[in-house]
């Protein structure tokens, strides 16, 4: 059985994205998919890459924030159609796929579920907490998710290690 290794990813036009082995910190980055290119290639691309990604890493667990369901169907549509994917790469890897809801992700990584200043705030909030725990994310809340993702998917599949990492607000006088 092979060691494991996480994926997190928050799928949208830009995907932010983490991977590593649970108690280590995860190589993390941001991936831009053309929306003016047909679907077939947003969909085509994002399999190539995730097949890579998983491939070279050999992932064993990937974990996505669950798509919201805007007013836009096209963008809808486009994230359900990645979550798609990404569910049938992650089969064909033999990993483990499990989506985390948007507000359990913020609660978690940040101590706030729902933020009154939306999705703006939510996106400050998150860099933030990402910078706080020597992340160097710059301002590209794609990347923030990513690692929030991330963090949450190894607190779900391996609590045991996730608790001596210590991640979110409760935890950030442990680290420097």
């Amino acid at each position: 059985m092979r060691p494991p290794v996480i994926l997190g990813l928050d799928l949208a036009e830009v995907t932010g994205w983490a991977v590593g082995p649970p108690g280590e910190r995860p190589e993390f980055g941001a991936r831009r998919w053309d929306y003016e290119d047909p679907e077939g290639k947003i969909f085509s691309d994002l399999a190539t890459w995730l097949e890579m990604m998983i491939g070279q890493r050999q992932v064993t667990h990937v974990f996505t924030e669950a798509p919201f369901m805007g007013k836009d169907v096209r963008v809808s549509t486009r994230l359900m159609g990645m979550r798609a994917i990404t569910r049938m790469v992650a089969w064909e890897s033999g990993a483990r796929f499990e989506e985390l809801h948007i507000a359990t992700i913020a609660k978690f990584f940040t101590g706030v579920g729902k933020f009154r200043g939306g999705s703006k705030e939510k996106k400050a909030v998150t860099i933030a907490m990402a910078k706080a725990q020597g992340y160097d994310v710059g301002k590209d809340h794609n990347k923030a998710d990513g690692i929030a993702v991330w963090t949450l998917g190894e607190a779900t599949a391996f609590p045991a290690i996730a608790a001596k990492r210590g991640i979110g607000p409760l935890f950030l006088a442990g680290h420097s």
